[in-house]
């Protein structure tokens, strides 16, 4: 039995994919138990004999699941809701205690930054300078604990890791690397030209739940 959530982000495997699928095809093994494409807890949702069919957000389609994990622990509120509206369909039970020992750091905000300058594929120059400021007033707050920061694209995260290699308490990443990790700070970095509709496109076409 593996109690999980079925709409986490996919596995991310190392392995060449022509490797993966040369192996399946010489122990004829079917495409839908392939490590490329299905988690651990798709896999044993599969072969669970009780469990119910979840309705997937904005879709007619339903997912079969074994033991799901419903009850959460990590995120506050916006992002619980809005996660929980998008991907959830609001099935997800939210059950995280208010900390008032970092009130200064504030309600979740966004920040809207409108810049075509890039200083590679995806980032955005500005957003990396107001990140940069962000933090400086974290820490003149004597905020010293650790802090994330995050990006759907690898090029945007390691350029912010280059940015705060001095910092020793920041870790940056992609959505994939920080799966089940937490921290009272996060930054979501989406970073992309605004005139490259691909890439946005690529980065919503499906809820990257990593919460």
């Amino acid at each position: 039995m593996i109690v999980g959530d079925p709409l986490q982000v996919k596995p991310v495997v190392t392995i060449p994919k022509n490797l993966v699928y040369k192996l399946m095809q010489q122990e004829k093994v079917d495409g839908i138990w392939s490590p490329v494409q299905t988690s651990v807890q798709q896999l044993a949702d599969r072969i669970s004999l009780n469990g119910t069919y979840m309705p997937l957000a904005n879709s007619d389609e339903q997912i079969w699941t074994g033991f799901p994990l419903r009850t959460h622990r990590r995120c506050d509120n916006p992002m619980f809701d809005i996660a929980n509206k998008i991907a959830y369909d609001g099935q997800m039970v939210k059950d995280t205690k208010d900390d008032t020992d970092n009130d200064f750091i504030g309600n979740s905000t966004w920040f809207h930054v409108e810049d075509t300058t890039l200083v590679n594929k995806h980032t955005l120059k500005d957003e990396i300078e107001l990140l940069k400021i962000k933090i400086q007033e974290l820490r003149g707050e004597e905020y010293q604990d650790e802090i994330f920061i995050i990006s759907p694209f690898a090029l945007v995260a390691s350029f912010c890791e280059w940015e705060f290699k001095n910092d020793p308490k920041v870790s940056c990443g992609t959505i994939h690397r920080f799966q089940g990790k937490e921290a009272d700070i996060v930054f979501l970095v989406l970073g992309s030209d605004p005139k490259s509709l691909g890439a946005r496109n690529w980065a919503s076409q499906k809820p990257i739940c990593s919460m």
